[in-house]
């Protein structure tokens, strides 16, 4: 990756969309019950698959929408003037969006991991 506003979305997207998805995706599971409240491991037996679908589309809608609102500040500052310029391809970082659809996201919309 040579351009440094590429690299920094990268990291941006993975650290704001793929972690909280992959950390969601594991709390549904029930995949590390040892870092749950017994509150949390309760809650989550009481679910049914549809409410669980349920949750993790409306938790995943929510991260997207902020990350699109973020790339979009980040975009409309540097064209402003008021941020830092990491300016080397012209690329905006909110080409990285929706971030479901960036070649390094891990996830799809709903949260789901990628096809490989």
């Amino acid at each position: 990756m040579k351009d440094s506003k590429e690299h920094l979305g990268t990291i941006a997207l993975g650290y704001l969309w793929n972690q909280p998805v992959q950390q969601l995706n594991s709390m549904l599971l029930s995949e590390n019950p040892e870092k749950m409240s017994p509150e949390l491991i309760s809650a989550m037996r009481k679910l049914s698959p549809k409410e669980k679908h349920a949750l993790k589309s409306a938790i995943t809608g929510i991260f997207a929408d902020e990350i699109s609102r973020f790339f979009t500040a980040l975009d409309d500052a540097l064209e402003r003037g008021e941020m830092f310029d990491i300016h080397e391809s012209g690329h905006h970082f909110s080409e990285h969006l929706p971030p479901w659809k960036d070649r390094f996201s891990y996830f799809d919309k709903e949260g789901n991991p990628k096809a490989a």
